[in-house]
């Protein structure tokens, strides 16, 4: 207990950069704030020397709670899950057109595309060569329509 009666404002600047190292190496954007917070009550603490521990720890803790608020409202990237590609590999080719390298029979058929052989499937059996357009995505196996030309 003795040691936060003698918190002074170098403590909380060791502090701000300790964090901010830990979010350098760990990486995720969250400490980064926190460091701030106690960058700056290291900063109100050297201009205002007379605040006790107590006064110095709410400061930092509503540091904490702004500096996180303000991240979460205007920093935070989220990724919209429905039209996100992130772990879909593939997803992007929906809607190209391909050629059919193997005949699609019993439902299903092979398209190359930009050299990778994608597996893909139909209501109808179709011949080898036949123009199709990839309409969906199911892991990895694509559902194609037949393209009248």
């Amino acid at each position: 207990m003795s040691f936060l009666q003698a918190l002074d404002y170098h403590h909380w600047l060791l502090l701000g950069l300790l964090l901010l190292v830990i979010e350098v190496l760990a990486g995720g954007g969250f400490l980064m704030w926190l460091g701030f917070s106690a960058l700056s009550t290291g900063l109100v603490v050297f201009i205002l020397p007379w605040f006790n521990w107590e006064l110095q720890l709410v400061i930092f803790a509503i540091g904490c709670i702004l500096s996180v608020f303000i991240w979460w409202r205007f920093f935070r990237w989220t990724i919209d899950s429905k039209n996100s590609s992130l772990n879909r590999r593939g997803s992007d080719l929906i809607g190209r057109e391909a050629v059919l390298k193997e005949p699609i029979a019993n439902g299903f058929g092979y398209v190359m595309i930009d050299g990778v052989r994608w597996q893909v499937t139909s209501s109808e059996d179709l011949p080898e060569g036949t123009r199709v357009r990839l309409l969906k995505q199911d892991d990895l196996i694509f559902t194609v329509e037949k393209l009248d030309l």
